[in-house]
């Protein structure tokens, strides 16, 4: 971008007793950050025997230093977010005398060996320091790692550097998530009945918005179209058009009421199908929060930042609350059997008025209360200990987090995979123009978030996803944030069942067929939630309270019934597990059929979603 200033030299020492003074003087106006030093060009060199020559700087700390054009040659002009100018020549296409700029110590690790015994014992190691050009950088971001078990906070880094601004992006900052939600909506999906192996459809889509007359036509990031693809194949690639027909589907108002359990606040989120791309607003450290609850098994857990405060003396005067996991929390949230519904309703209009009177109640029947001792040690038990209850069950836990460790394994977060490790799993988010960029990654000891993006709101330039600005940094962490983590076991428990699944249909099969594919089960009846609605309501086990009415994979409703396309229409179907169908013939397609058949929603499908 160019120097950060550029001032006349003409006149140093004028001033002040000495050159060095003057140049002291001048470089306190500008603010150290980090490891990066600012610097005044005092003299450019460009010598026959150095190609590209060097400059002569000026700095407080090393006094004066030689810049090479090797350290400098990065430095191609800033055209705009998508474009940048040539490579610099020499160094006097770089720098000018006068020019303000900043640099940064490069450590070099040289060896000289004794050339008498050339021995390793005789090795010895000296630091020494070079320099290198740089600049303070205009994006900023936000990195927060959190103990999902505890809530503890591990790390949080909440901008570049906290004495240039202060603001804290990872707790203040309200960004849009992208496609970093997506894993609560298809975990949504997963408790209103889909499985990871059914099929959805990912041909083209247009909203119309009945306010305004305009259209909606999401596409997926490649800008290609799928077709008909399992959920769990969807969620690795991030496909936006599957997500906004899942969400479709499990209907708006339920998707916002189960994304809510895992603290994300959905009041920042307007009620239409964008949801599904990540169109609201949403804090760093409520999103580690969510995935939180993932990478610990379903429960919410609060994070902190202080584990406890003593005195000179050594008492304890402040100790951050611990959670205490509650399994039959999640009761809240299963629907009650059908037999204790119509009990409840039967009850309801049965009730003698009198019961709520508060005349009614005789005064023997009033418990005793409880003596202070008692009251003080549950009062104490509160300030150290709060409940976190489970706001997913069991099996779906299961299937999410196995589903986001696809994204790692084949999706859209391989670069992941530089850690070799088999527990990892998350979700990378990119936003509309490369504004924001995301990436939440955990396995069940560390989760972290990281943000990228610029404090008021820009592009990033063309390919700033998710994967390329957020998931490395997301690596650089965890290879310490990991380093001393044992790896998760992969251990399936009782109610999960490995089968396999037919890649084009999602139908279950064998392992003999050769389009078959590994995948999981749910066996509902060994579930903890099971046993917990026998328990509460000694429901039938015909009772399907758990999922709600089962989706069968290929029975998918949404525009175009997949039993009911045609034979052109199923060629596409019958190839290589989701493979891109061409745009343009697709769409002629479309215009070709009926109204009623086009995968288009009219004004009346979309009434109430804007």
């Amino acid at each position: 971008r160019g120097p950060t200033a550029n001032v006349d030299l003409s006149n140093i020492g004028a001033e002040s007793d000495t050159v060095e003074e003057s140049y002291e003087d001048l470089l306190r106006q500008f603010p150290y950050s980090q490891n990066q030093v600012p610097a005044v060009v005092v003299e450019i060199r460009v010598p026959a025997n150095k190609r590209g020559g060097e400059a002569l700087l000026w700095t407080q700390s090393a006094e004066l230093i030689t810049l090479p054009y090797s350290e400098a040659s990065w430095a191609r002009p800033y055209i705009n977010a998508n474009r940048k100018g040539d490579k610099p020549k020499d160094m006097g296409s770089i720098l000018s005398v006068g020019d303000i700029v900043y640099i940064k110590p490069k450590p070099i690790a040289k060896t000289d060996i004794d050339p008498a015994t050339e021995k390793s014992e005789n090795e010895e190691k000296i630091e020494t320091v070079e320099w290198e050009l740089s600049q303070i950088p205009q994006v900023s971001g936000s990195l927060i790692s959190m103990n999902p078990n505890t809530g503890g906070i591990i790390s949080l880094v909440g901008g570049y550097d906290f004495f240039l601004n202060k603001y804290n992006r990872a707790t203040q900052s309200i960004r849009q998530p992208g496609s970093n939600i997506k894993p609560f909506i298809y975990s949504a999906a997963l408790e209103s009945g889909f499985t990871p192996s059914s099929m959805v459809s990912g041909a083209p889509i247009v909203l119309t918005d009945p306010a305004h007359g305009t259209r909606w036509r999401p596409q997926n990031y490649s800008g290609k179209f799928f077709g008909p693809t399992r959920i769990r194949e969807a969620l690795s690639k991030s496909m936006n058009l599957v997500s906004i027909r899942l969400l479709r589907s499990i209907g708006i108002p339920f998707a916002r009421e189960y994304t809510a359990r895992f603290g994300i606040d959905m009041n920042r989120f307007s009620s239409s199908l964008t949801m599904a791309l990540g169109s609201g607003g949403v804090k760093p450290i409520e999103m580690i929060s969510a995935y939180a609850v993932l990478a610990n098994g379903g429960y919410r857990t609060k994070p902190y930042f202080i584990e406890k405060i003593t005195d000179r003396d050594g008492e304890i005067v402040f100790q951050a609350p611990k959670p205490t996991f509650c399994d039959d929390c999640v009761a809240e949230y299963i629907p009650k059997p059908a037999h204790i519904l119509l009990q409840e309703a039967e009850n309801n209009n049965q009730q003698d008025p009198a019961f709520d009177s508060p005349e009614a109640i005789d005064d023997e029947e009033v418990a005793e209360a409880p003596p202070a001792e008692q009251l003080a040690a549950e009062q104490e038990l509160e300030e150290t200990t709060y409940v976190a209850p489970r706001v997913m069950t069991h099996a779906n836990n299961q299937l999410t987090v196995s589903m986001l460790k696809d994204v790692v394994q084949r999706g859209t977060a391989r670069k992941a995979l530089a850690l070799k490790r088999n527990d990892l799993a998350g979700k990378t988010g990119t936003t509309n123009d490369y504004i924001d960029a995301w990436f939440s990654g955990f396995n069940s000891q560390v989760v972290t978030t990281v943000w990228v993006g610029f404090d008021q709101p820009q592009t990033m330039g063309k390919g700033e996803a998710g994967s390329l600005s957020a998931l490395p940094i997301w690596v650089d962490y965890m290879k310490v944030g990991l380093a001393d983590v044992p790896e998760d076991e992969t251990v399936l428990p009782e109610y999960i069942e490995p089968g396999y699944i037919d890649r084009y249909s999602g139908t279950r099969t064998t392992q003999d067929n050769p389009n078959a594919l590994a995948e999981l089960f749910v066996k509902e009846a060994l579930t903890p939630e099971f046993a917990l609605i026998q328990k509460l309501y000694g429901a039938s086990t015909n009772d399907n309270h758990l999922t709600g009415a089962s989706k069968e994979a290929g029975q998918y409703e949404e525009g175009l019934n997949l039993n009911q396309l045609d034979e052109r229409d199923r060629t596409g179907s019958d190839k290589a597990d989701s493979e891109l169908i061409n745009e343009d013939d697709l769409v002629d397609e479309l215009l070709e059929l009926k109204p009623e058949e086009r995968i288009i929603e009219t004004e009346e499908d979309t009434d109430g979603l804007f």
